[in-house]
């Protein structure tokens, strides 16, 4: 648990750390940081509602898919179970609940790592002039 804490902790820092004016956001970290933790390759990228969303929605499909996972269905079959031996006795919500959850978590992961380099892609961060000064421009292109 300690080194699942730590390696979050050294991602959010990375992501935290993104690039500032002038600097390249790197389509290839965006996808990293999004295999490793969906919304987190959206955050580095500079879409933070996007991420935000992805993450939040992944992160809570995983807790209840483990919640309502099959080990914790009744029914204990004797020799190799499988999933419709170990449902005996099982509400058929709480099978729904649990492949709903588990579905929305895999499609949440495949969307981030598919989204997050082309967010990375289209936007230019740059500096440009003001009349207070510098200041630093964020343009999605499409």
């Amino acid at each position: 648990m300690k080194t699942v804490t730590r390696l979050l902790a050294v991602l959010a820092i990375s992501v935290l750390a993104s690039p500032t004016r002038g600097e390249e956001v790197s389509p290839g970290k965006a996808r990293l940081y999004s295999m490793v933790l969906p919304g987190a390759g959206h955050l580095y990228a500079g879409d933070g509602g996007t991420g935000a969303v992805v993450m939040s929605l992944y992160l809570s499909s995983v807790v209840v898919a483990a919640a309502t996972g099959p080990w914790g269905w009744h029914g204990e079959p004797e020799g190799p179970a499988n999933l419709s031996e170990l449902s005996e006795g099982t509400s058929p919500v709480t099978k729904f609940i649990f492949i709903g959850a588990a579905v929305t978590a895999m499609t949440t992961w495949i969307y981030a790592v598919v989204d997050a380099p082309k967010v990375a892609r289209n936007l230019v961060v740059a500096p440009r002039w003001t009349r207070d000064g510098p200041a630093l421009a964020v343009q999605l292109q499409f």
